[in-house]
């Protein structure tokens, strides 16, 4: 009889004890749909600044600011998204197709979540295509969405 008492306790020590251990995963969300849309300016020759809106997995709305780099047909930018909740800092990295002299648009690559602040500090994700959207050099707009997931630490 106390050795089936033991193994009891020991049975349920374990089984309070594996609880106590996956807790602390439980904190890590599961990734979720993201949507990133920018629509901006060209400030100078490699950069634009604008608003943005996020939705799905984080839902916020502000300015942002970039800085981007053209190697042949491939983009490389470093986009920071200021918000009411905190800042998103993301890069990318995606092929660019000019459909007229003044006019391209944004294909494949990818992009990710480099660093956050306030509410976004533990924000991991990213996603493929690096881009979508179009740049318009005569008017000196541009639309831009990214396209992904992300999840909370």
């Amino acid at each position: 009889m106390k050795r089936t008492r033991s193994r009891v306790r020991i049975a349920v020590f374990g089984l309070v004890g594996a609880f106590a251990l996956a807790a602390p995963l439980a904190g890590a969300s599961a990734p979720e749909p993201v949507t990133i849309a920018t629509q901006g300016t060209f400030t100078g020759p490699n950069s634009t600044a604008g608003t943005f809106t996020i939705s799905g997995a984080v839902s916020d709305s502000g300015t942002y600011v970039d800085t981007f780099r053209l190697a042949g047909q491939t983009l490389h930018l470093v986009k920071t998204l200021t918000g009411g909740d905190g800042s998103i800092t993301l890069s990318a990295q995606g092929v660019v197709r000019f459909t007229s002299p003044t006019t391209a648009t944004f294909v494949a690559g990818h992009w990710r979540i480099v660093s956050g602040t306030g509410a976004y500090a533990d924000l991991k994700g990213g996603g493929t295509p690096g881009a979508s959207g179009t740049a318009d050099f005569a008017a000196g707009t541009v639309t831009v969405v990214h396209e992904g997931s992300a999840r909370a630490g």
